[in-house]
């Protein structure tokens, strides 16, 4: 019975969560407190922010997201890729913050670990050069589980948003080159969280579990939406 209630109870808090998901927007701000980000979350993903401010004449920019399997990881990777010193702003968030969403403690930490790396022209262009499959039509209407594997990038790209997404097991996730070109920058001394097809296994049998489980849709040019 005291089970039952706590699902309830965890259900109802989710019901009330994917409202204010739905209706909260990221404004460039507030990724550091971990309040405020779990209620913009899905607009951070989809590149909201990119989106809203990107025109012609605006710098080149691009947001990288993998979803190594929700409550264990999270990898953000912010690319700038214009002047003479290229910034690559990376955050990891692990597990001990990121299973804190649907937690009676709403202010639990959720900062992550953060690096930044200045790259040399050589190591922006590889960068660059990986990312043709950004350019690729999206998998409109796919699902992506927030208990799986998943690459979003979301960017401005001469004055044009773009957007895309890769789902673990796919040839396309499994043809990607820039997860490769960004572990080789990465500075945050956190080991990637490897795509692995068993993570699912009784992943969310607990009813706790089951109710923190969300998803991500994909659109025509990135990610449309998601809720729970």
């Amino acid at each position: 019975m005291m089970l039952e209630k706590r699902a309830f109870r965890i259900a109802g808090l989710l019901v009330f969560m994917a409202v204010a998901l739905a209706g909260c927007r990221y404004a460039g701000e507030g990724l550091d407190n971990p309040l405020e980000r779990r209620f913009f979350w899905f607009s951070f993903v989809a590149g909201d922010d990119i989106r809203e401010a990107c025109r012609a004449g605006t710098s080149d920019r691009y947001r990288f997201v993998y979803n190594g399997f929700w409550r264990e990881q999270v990898r953000i990777y912010e690319f700038e890729p214009a002047g003479d010193k290229p910034l690559l702003r990376q955050r990891v968030i692990l597990s001990a913050t990121l299973s804190a969403l649907s937690s009676d403690d709403l202010l639990a930490p959720w900062r992550g670990a953060t690096a930044q790396t200045t790259l040399s022209s050589g190591q922006r262009d590889h960068l660059l050069s990986s990312l043709q499959p950004l350019f690729s039509p999206p998998p409109t209407g796919l699902r992506l589980p927030s208990d799986g594997f998943y690459w979003v990038v979301a960017a401005c790209v001469k004055g044009r948003f773009v957007g895309n997404a890769w789902l673990f097991p796919s040839d396309d996730f499994a043809a990607l080159t820039f997860p490769k070109e960004l572990r080789a920058l990465d500075r945050t001394d956190v080991p990637f969280k490897e795509a692995d097809p068993f993570a699912y296994v009784g992943s969310y049998d607990q009813p706790h579990l089951a109710a923190e489980r969300w998803y991500l849709t994909v659109g025509r040019d990135g990610i449309s939406s998601g809720g729970f």
